[in-house]
C-alpha cells in the first residue's frame, strides 16, 4: 500500500516537472520545528520544500512553521516510534522506503534531495539514499561519525587530543576479573566514564568511581547477557562544550555558536545528581575572543580530520580542560543540528536557526549563514532540571526579582503528584527555564543564585 494520497502524488509530480529541486526534510521524532526563522523569505523559488513527518506531529505544527513548506506529508510511525533498539543503526523508519519508492516514480532522481536532521534518522536515510542512488550521504559517509570507537580511532590518527579511550565488548562473556584487568591495564586511574558505542542523548552512560564500581557494573552487564560494545574513557573534567557549524556546498564551513555547561558541570553529572543543566550559548566569534581561545583552529582540525560530507549542520562536543585556555579534547560528533531543545538559544545567540541553515545549505549553492539586518542578540540561558525519583510536590513559583535581575520564562513538563523515575537522558526533564539577562554579569550572578537556591520540590517515595 502506498504512503501518498492521490492529491499528494499529483502535487509531487507537478513539483518534479516545474521545480529545479524537490527537497524533503524527514522528521522521525513526534515534535515539529518550533520556528524556522528566515527560511520562508530566503527559500529559492525554484525549489519545492516538503516535510515528511509523523501524524503525531500535527498538533505541534505552528502556522508559521507550516507556511515554510510547499507540502507536509504525514506518515504512520506506530511501527517505528518507541521501538526497542541497541543502537541508532538499528532504527528503521518503516514508512520511509515506501514513500521514497513512490517519490522516485514522480520526481526525477537528480531533482530529489533528502535531508536528515535527527540522530535516529541518519542511518536509515543513508541506506535509502544509497539504495536508490540519490545524492547525499551514504552509510560510508556518516556511520564512522556515529560510531564512537571509529571517532576515537580517526581522531587519534589525526592528532586530535582525546581522553584515554578504549572499547570493550561483552559478546565474549569473559570473567569479571578479566574485563577489569583489560580495562585497568589500559586506563589505570579512576574515575572512568562508560557509554554505548552507538547511542546519543546520554543513553546508557555513567561514571565509574572505583574498581569496585567497575566490577559491579561488569557483573550487571554479564548477568543481563548484554552483548553491546561500550566505550570506556578516563573521566574528562573541565568545561563541557559543543560547537555548531554549517558545512556549505562549496566545501567551506561557517561556525555558529559555542554552547557550554556552566560551573564546569557536565550533562551526565547533572543527570546523576539532579542539579540543573545550565546551558550558555555564545556567538562563535565572541567565544573565541574570550572564554575559548584557539577554538577555531581546533574546529578546523576536527573538520579536516573527519571530512564530513557537505552540505549539513555538523556539531562536535568536547572539554576545555583548563578554563580560558586553548586546551581542548574531543569527545563526540553529531552529523546533524544540535537539537530543537537548544535551537532557539542558538538563534538568540548568533541570529541563525540551525534548521533553516541546514535546509538552505542543502538547496541553495550560494547560501552562507548570516543574521538578517534587523536581528539583535538576546542573552538567553537555558536551564533544565532532570527528573528525580519521587512525586512532584508542586509547581513552585519560578525565580523572579529581587532574587534575580533577569526575567524567567518557564514551563513544567511534569504534573503535580506525578511519579518520576531518575532521568536517564536529556528528554526526561521536570521543567525548563529560559533566563533573559541584560548583561553577562547579570546572567552569571543569576545562574549562581538559581543553582544554589531553587529546585523543584520532589517528595521521595
Amino acid at each position: 500500500m502506498g504512503i501518498l494520497s492521490a492529491v499528494e502524488s499529483s502535487l509531487l509530480r507537478q513539483f518534479g516537472k516545474t521545480k529545479r529541486l524537490v527537497a524533503v526534510i524527514v522528521k522521525s521524532q513526534r515534535d515539529f520545528f518550533l520556528n524556522l526563522e528566515d527560511l520562508k523569505a530566503n527559500k529559492p523559488k525554484d525549489v519545492a520544500l516538503v516535510a515528511f513527518t509523523p501524524e503525531a506531529s500535527k498538533p505541534k505544527q505552528s502556522l508559521a512553521a507550516q507556511s515554510c513548506f510547499d507540502a507536509i506529508i504525514h506518515y504512520d510511525d506506530s511501527k517505528t516510534f518507541g521501538q526497542k533498539f541497541r543502537s541508532f543503526e538499528d532504527i528503521e523508519i518503516t514508512a520511509l522506503d515506501p514513500f521514497v519508492d513512490q517519490l522516485v516514480e514522480l520526481v526525477p532522481k537528480d531533482k530529489i534531495c533528502l535531508i536528515h536532521c535527527e540522530e535516529d534518522s541518519i542511518s536509515t536515510m543513508c541506506r535509502t539514499r544509497k539504495r536508490l542512488g540519490l545524492t547525499g550521504a551514504y552509510p560510508e559517509h556518516a556511520h564512522y561519525m556515529c560510531r564512537k570507537n571509529d571517532v576515537f580511532e580517526i581522531a587519534k590518527k589525526g592528532g586530535i587530543p582525546l581522553p584515554k579511550t578504549m572499547e570493550i565488548s561483552f559478546r565474549d562473556q569473559k570473567l569479571v576479573e578479566n574485563y577489569v584487568q583489560e580495562i585497568t591495564s589500559e586506563i589505570p586511574s579512576f574515575p572512568l566514564f562508560r557509554k554505548p558505542q552507538m547511542l546519543m542523548g546520554l543513553r546508557g552512560v555513567g561514571k565509574i568511581e572505583s574498581k569496585k564500581d567497575l566490577e559491579v557494573w561488569i557483573k550487571q552487564r554479564l548477568d543481563k547477557n548484554d552483548d553491546e560494545t561500550y566505550i570506556i574513557q578516563e573521566y574528562a573534567t573541565g568545561t563541557e562544550f559543543t560547537v555548531s557549524t554549517v558545512l556549505l556546498q562549496d566545501g567551506s564551513w561557517v561556525p555558529l555558536v559555542v554552547k557550554y555547561v556552566a560551573f564546569e558541570w557536565t550533562h551526565s553529572y547533572c543527570l546523576s545528581t539532579g542539579k540543573p543543566v545550565v546551558s550558555i550559548n555564545e556567538p562563535f566569534e565572541l567565544a573565541e575572543q574570550t572564554l575559548f581561545p584557539g577554538i577555531r583552529k581546533f574546529a578546523s582540525n576536527v573538520i579536516e580530520t573527519f571530512k564530513p560530507m557537505h552540505p549539513q549542520v555538523f556539531c562536535f562536543q568536547g572539554f576545555q580542560r583548563t578554563k580560558g585556555k586553548d586546551d581542548y579534547v574531543l569527545n563526540e560528533l553529531a552529523y546533524r543540528p544540535a537539537g530543537e531543545r537548544v535551537n532557539p538559544l542558538c538563534y538568540d545567540a548568533c541570529g541563525v536557526n540551525q534548521y533553516t541553515a541546514l535546509i538552505l545549505a542543502s538547496i541553495d549553492p550560494n547560501y552562507s549563514p548570516k543574521p538578517k539586518s534587523s536581528w539583535k542578540r538576546r542573552n538567553i540561558t537555558g536551564i533544565w532540571y532532570p527528573q528525580r525519583e519521587g512525586n512532584l510536590a508542586e509547581h513552585s513559583k519560578f525565580p523572579e526579582p529581587p532574587e534575580i535581575n533577569g526575567r524567567i520564562m518557564g514551563q513544567w513538563n511534569v504534573s503535580v503528584n506525578e511519579h518520576m523515575e531518575k532521568a536517564k537522558n536529556m528528554n526526561q526533564m521536570i521543567c525548563t527555564l529560559f533566563l533573559e539577562s541584560q548583561s553577562d554579569e547579570d546572567r552569571n550572578r543569576d545562574i549562581e543564585w538559581i543553582a544554589k537556591n531553587w529546585t523543584p520540590k520532589v517528595d521521595k517515595t
